[in-house]
């Protein structure tokens, strides 16, 4: 089953079983734009800091994130100048090489 994406930004999944189909972002900016409007931000009314509408930007026109968020760093090192034969064996024993020289 596919993942029902925002009605708003069209890039994130709807987080929670909404009846406007927005994702989280686009959720709560949608409270905040009806609390600005409520308010008479416009006007200069009842200005807070933390409105999302004043002080912010529309999760909609915020670029995704992507690819994965793990933290694990890792490498890959090349093996096509190394004069050893081309087999695991021997791959393993020349990572094991470079990380006891600092490599």
């Amino acid at each position: 089953m596919a993942r029902t994406m925002c009605n708003s930004c069209t890039t994130r999944p709807v987080a929670s079983n909404n009846m406007a189909g927005l994702c989280e972002a686009c959720y709560d900016y949608a409270g905040w734009e009806n609390q600005h409007e409520d308010d008479n931000h416009e006007g200069g009314e009842n200005l807070t800091d933390e409105c999302l509408v004043c002080h912010g930007q529309d999760p909609a026109t915020v670029a995704v994130k992507k690819g994965h968020s793990n933290g694990i760093k890792k490498s890959h090192t090349s093996h096509a100048a190394c004069k050893h034969e081309s087999t695991k064996s021997a791959r393993a024993k020349c990572r094991k090489e470079r990380a006891q020289s600092g490599e």
